[in-house]
């Protein structure tokens, strides 16, 4: 059992990802979404985009800021620090590595 949101989104880095096992973690019809790409990920969709985040970001790390509470609903504000290493596709195109 998982103790914390910081361990489930330690499933999500780089170092330590553990995709399956982080897209469990959400309920049916729940969803990650990505603000700066404007889309919704659904199941396995979910499991795509930390992958691909992996990959264009190999050293990417998840600060936590704050976590909103309401029934059934989770909302966590965080930012994602990192170096961009690889390509990244997004639903407007691929944006290539910075680094």
């Amino acid at each position: 059992m998982l103790k914390s949101f910081s361990e489930i989104y330690a499933l999500a880095e780089a170092a330590t990802k553990d995709t399956s096992k982080f897209v469990s973690l959400f309920a049916e019809g729940g969803y990650f979404y990505d603000v700066g790409a404007g889309k919704k990920y659904y199941r396995k969709d979910i499991g795509y985009t930390v992958d691909l985040y992996a990959s264009a970001f190999p050293d990417m790390h998840r600060e936590l800021y704050n976590m909103y509470f309401q029934d059934d609903l989770v909302v966590v504000e965080l930012s994602l620090n990192e170096t961009h290493h690889g390509d990244l596709a997004i639903p407007g195109g691929v944006i290539p590595p910075t680094k």
